[in-house]
């Protein structure tokens, strides 16, 4: 029996879509392993809530606490004249704090669980047993006050190399998303001409190739209460 409750209901809410003919639920999802399912044709790692999530959520918290507010909100507008910000041609304008770049045990502990889940991925997908390398391209974390959005965009960087790049995203505080609000709270992958949504909780963990587009769904809270989150991409040399 699968311990993975985020991914089973994920694809139970997919198969009573589907019986229900909703036009969103038209690919099928199959689970690859415990923390991995295919959205057709794309892998995704997810992980309802690492261990020890409340503890690194707690020190997410205290450090955001000393990051200038310019560093940390997503801009609603997502203003082009930005001075800061990655994916800008992609119209998604972040933070750009390198917080993973921290000397702290806490965010030790969370790259812990974020190159476990990649390699899970690895060892999965392209049965490659060796040793590689990895490297973090960059790494933020961004508050969603209510009605902050992101639009469409992946994370592809101008690197040419022959490495394998991949996407995290991992949740501090999902912020008690309105669900009466459509896809309040989603993050939505673009795949075979289909969205597919997720609706993260706190201490969620997702990965995925660089290369699959994405977008974050108007924020909006039941309780005023900001969404909080970390990103970060991560090269593999094989």
């Amino acid at each position: 029996m699968s311990t993975n409750l985020f991914i089973n209901e994920f694809i139970e809410d997919k198969q009573n879509a589907s019986k229900n003919n909703l036009s969103f639920a038209k690919n099928n999802c199959i689970r690859i392993s415990e923390n991995i399912i295919d959205i057709n044709p794309v892998p995704i790692f997810v992980k309802t809530q690492i261990n020890d999530y409340t503890e690194i959520n707690n020190e997410f918290h205290i450090l955001a606490a000393n990051i200038p507010e310019e560093q940390l909100y997503i801009d609603k507008n997502q203003d082009p004249n930005k001075k800061y910000g990655i994916f800008t041609s992609q119209n998604a304008y972040v933070p750009y704090n390198n917080i993973l770049n921290n000397d702290n045990i806490y965010i030790e502990l969370l790259k812990y669980h974020i190159i476990k889940g990649i390699n899970e991925l690895v060892r999965t997908l392209y049965n490659y047993n060796e040793d590689y390398k990895y490297t973090i391209l960059n790494s933020w974390i961004q508050k969603y006050k209510n009605g902050t959005f992101l639009s469409p965009h992946n994370h592809l960087s101008s690197n040419k190399s022959n490495n394998k790049e991949f996407s995290v995203a991992y949740y501090i505080d999902d912020g008690d998303p309105d669900t009466s609000q459509s896809y309040s709270g989603c993050i939505s992958f673009m795949s075979n001409n289909n969205l597919i949504h997720f609706r993260p909780k706190s201490g969620t963990l997702l990965i995925w190739e660089d290369n699959l587009i994405h977008l974050v769904n108007p924020f909006y809270s039941n309780s005023n209460k900001e969404r909080f989150m970390l990103s970060t991409n991560i090269s593999v040399e094989f």
